[in-house]
């Protein structure tokens, strides 16, 4: 995917960043539970939309070492990554 953009928005929490770094699948995808232990030390995490909050999601990322996330929508659309993360970023 080396130079193919992709259309995004910032999540209203966490810091604003110039990101770069290996991507992986979250397990499970959608967050809904802590991550598969420790995999995502230094990668961007991938996780879908619903069963949970962003907030959740993103937690659970940064506790298993991703350095950030892609929250993939279940539509063809944007949407907003809204939250209260006090403890990211």
């Amino acid at each position: 995917f080396k130079g193919v953009r992709i259309p995004g928005r910032r999540a209203a929490f966490g810091r604003i960043i110039n990101l770069e770094g290996p991507v992986r699948r979250a397990v499970p995808y959608m967050g809904e539970a802590e991550l598969a232990g420790g995999d995502m030390k230094g990668r961007i995490a991938i996780m879908g939309r619903g069963l949970c909050t962003f907030t959740e999601k993103a937690e659970r990322a940064v506790r298993a070492g991703a350095i950030g996330i892609i929250f993939v929508n279940h539509e063809d659309r944007l949407f907003d990554v809204i939250g209260n993360a006090p403890r990211i970023g």
